[in-house]
């Protein structure tokens, strides 16, 4: 293979240096095998952009795109935009948002449909925040994981489920289960990169635009997310108005 990154560019000659935040495993984005051997779309996208740079691929545990930089990482998987303003982010290979999942499919969902309906939700999580600031007339019931909220969306106990976007298709994989669409506006996951090094920002913004579109990160996204699009402000609920808009609203 031919290696398209110059050594100066890279801490370890021939190879990209990649940081993976594993401080909080969660699939699809991390998994952990078994065997303990790390795997998921960030783990496997990495692994297609060093295979376009012409390059081996080595894993560092990192907490966020500032330490990890600092501590040699090349880049950073995993970086939200506007997350960190001291380093450039390559966007962007997934989406940060809640959606809502239902069973079977079930098309023009909208904010008046939802009212009166229930939805499951792991407790604790920012999808039960964010399910907090919309008025859509539901009643909100907490679970202990996604596992079990799925469970009880599948025996019909309850009408939807609100979760990560990503997350909810992992788990709604091979299951009738379809998501329905956003809650919020959903936030870029991109790849952070020194600013410093504009040479493999511009490589690594190269060879993830190569990965998309010659297939490799469609194989991938299949793979852990099934037919789950790339997300955007077309995919989020039709009338939902958040808490505060209503209150300022009201006020005025």
């Amino acid at each position: 293979r031919q290696q398209k990154i110059p050594d100066s560019s890279l801490h370890t000659a021939g190879t990209l240096t990649v940081g993976l935040r594993t401080q909080s495993v969660t699939a699809p984005m991390i998994a952990a095998s078994e065997g303990g051997t790390l795997q998921g779309i960030d783990v496997e996208v990495a692994s297609a952009i060093a295979d376009q740079l012409g390059v081996d691929v080595k894993f560092v545990s990192v907490n966020g795109p500032v330490d990890g930089l600092q501590a040699g990482c090349d880049i950073v998987m995993d970086v939200r935009s506007g997350e960190d303003s001291s380093s450039t982010l390559i966007s962007g290979y997934a989406e940060s948002t809640t959606a809502l999942f239902h069973k079977g499919s079930e098309t023009d969902v909208t904010a008046d449909s939802l009212s009166g309906k229930s939805v499951g939700v792991q407790s604790g999580s920012l999808s039960e925040r964010a399910m907090g600031q919309v008025l859509t007339g539901m009643s909100v019931q907490g679970f202990s994981n996604l596992n079990e909220a799925f469970e009880a969306l599948e025996n019909g106990s309850i009408d939807y489920v609100a979760c990560d976007a990503y997350a909810g298709a992992y788990l709604a994989a091979n299951k009738d289960i379809s998501m329905v669409g956003v809650v919020d506006v959903p936030t870029t996951v991109g790849i952070s990169v020194a600013t410093s090094n504009k040479t493999l920002a511009t490589q690594i913004q190269q060879a993830l635009s190569s990965i998309q579109s010659n297939g490799v990160e469609g194989v991938i996204r299949n793979k852990w997310v099934g037919t789950l699009p790339h997300l955007s402000t077309t995919n989020k609920i039709s009338g939902l108005v958040e808490v505060s808009t209503q209150s300022t609203n009201t006020d005025s």
